[in-house]
């Protein structure tokens, strides 16, 4: 019996189908398997397969996308320019204090005696001083035509729509006086010239320092030191070349006439600081007396009549 229970374990009994004994998609250990079918590449004759499709975007998205690039954009400009705004800040401080205590930099300052600065005295033959102070103008020799406003507000709004040059109060406040002188002087200087002028700033006295400027940069400080009349309207004419000395090619031209291998003394002492204090007293000089300058100094006056004035004379 254990036999036959054997033998049916084994070996099939009629009638029963025979079951393979792994199933039909896998093959017997050891039997030699089918090569695999063959994948297809892309080569040079055959199309390649195209890749999937990625999901479209949610519009919704894409606005608010650009919106975060712009107000980065923004954030990153408004950072830099707060950065150079303030570093130019920093160096125009510097510069300011420079020029008051140092007297470096690119800040020309005017002072009344004592190597300050401005105008300082002496006689004719000693050095190029004034010797003495020379007059104003004759009255009408500007070529001012019509009448020039007599109270504060109005001057200070037209020398603003007429030439583009705002008159600020500082620790000090313009006279009408003062202003008038400049109204005139702006009414007939040629417009190169002014236009190298932005804003003129009255301050309080500070010792013998009279007026401060930058060297193209369009601002001028005035110090209330600074008297009007033939001194006061001499410093504003001087602060105001310093502006206009952001014309380079006049100021090179000056440079290699009047400080080269031939130089020639200035009309003043201070002019004999160098070539921008130079240029600028003469300038000042040819504006409030120059019938003066053309009898000291022929060669610069006709330089400012011709490289700088236009030809016009006061």
């Amino acid at each position: 019996m254990a036999l036959l229970v054997v033998l049916t374990v084994f070996l099939p009994l009629p009638g029963m189908a025979e079951e393979p004994l792994l199933p039909s998609d896998q093959e017997a250990v050891g039997a030699p398997l089918p090569p695999a079918p063959a994948v297809p590449v892309a080569g040079p004759s055959s199309e390649a397969v195209a890749a999937p499709a990625t999901e479209p975007e949610d519009p919704a998205i894409a606005p608010v996308a650009a919106a975060g690039q712009q107000v980065a954009a923004f954030c990153c400009g408004f950072l830099g320019r707060l950065f150079q705004f303030l570093g130019n800040l920093f160096s125009r401080i510097c510069e300011f204090l420079n020029g008051i205590f140092g007297g470096g930099g690119g800040w020309t300052g005017g002072g009344d005696g004592g190597g300050g600065g401005g105008w300082t005295g002496g006689g004719d033959d000693d050095g190029g001083g004034y010797g003495v102070e020379p007059p104003d103008p004759p009255s009408g020799g500007t070529g001012v035509t019509g009448d020039i406003p007599g109270d504060k507000a109005t001057l200070v709004a037209e020398i603003r729509s007429k030439f583009g040059v705002s008159m600020r109060d500082g620790s000090a406040r313009w006279s009408v006086a003062s202003l008038q002188a400049v109204y005139k002087a702006l009414s007939v200087l040629p417009a190169s010239f002014r236009k190298w002028n932005r804003t003129m700033t009255m301050e309080g006295y500070r010792g013998g320092l009279l007026g401060l400027g930058e060297v193209g940069g369009g601002n001028i400080w005035i110090y209330s030191g600074a008297t009007m009349g033939s001194s006061g309207i001499r410093t504003i004419i001087h602060e105001m070349t310093h502006n206009y000395q952001g014309n380079s090619r006049v100021v090179q031209a000056w440079r290699a006439q009047f400080w080269g291998r031939n130089r020639t003394s200035s009309p003043t002492d201070y002019g004999n600081t160098n070539y921008l204090e130079d240029m600028a007293e003469s300038v000042s000089l040819y504006y409030t007396n120059g019938a003066w300058l053309k009898r000291r100094d022929p060669a610069r006056y006709e330089f400012v009549k011709t490289h700088i004035m236009e030809g016009k004379e006061f």
